[in-house]
């Protein structure tokens, strides 16, 4: 997931979404607001409030994360300095992937459902084509 943070218009949300997360990382992350996490952080119980929000899963999560954004930075701007195509193919591959992924959830493919997901990927593609009136460093 932070390698996928530092490609300009890749989630890690679409990451998660991948690798079978994306649920149990929302419901983590809500967590953050429930009393019981917060009562038993302010009566510093760490484990407690740990285990309201699934500290099981977050924290090797958010370390991983850190660790590939410290790590993999670099690699990553060179690899899309000098090899864009492939790095967009492969993460454009992945969001492709998550389409089916997502797809699949759907409980009822009805018209309604059917037109939003064509009229959505229109304007996605339309949207990734738009250019920018000014671009940083034209002055």
């Amino acid at each position: 997931m932070g390698a996928s943070d530092l490609i300009p218009g890749v989630s890690g949300g679409t990451m998660a979404l991948i690798l079978g997360v994306y649920e149990e990382l929302i419901a983590a992350l809500r967590a953050f607001g429930r009393e019981s996490f917060w009562q038993a952080l302010s009566q510093g119980r760490l484990r407690a409030a740990s285990a309201v929000i699934n500290g099981a899963l977050l924290l090797p999560l958010l370390l991983g994360i850190a660790t590939a954004i410290l790590a993999l930075s670099r690699v990553l701007g060179w690899l899309l300095e000098h090899h864009h195509l492939e790095v967009y193919g492969f993460f454009f591959g992945l969001i492709f992937a998550s389409v089916f992924m997502v797809g699949r959830k759907v409980r009822s493919w009805q018209a309604a459902t059917i037109t939003s997901f064509f009229l959505s990927a229109v304007l996605a593609y339309l949207v990734v084509g738009l250019r920018p009136t000014a671009t940083p460093g034209s002055g």
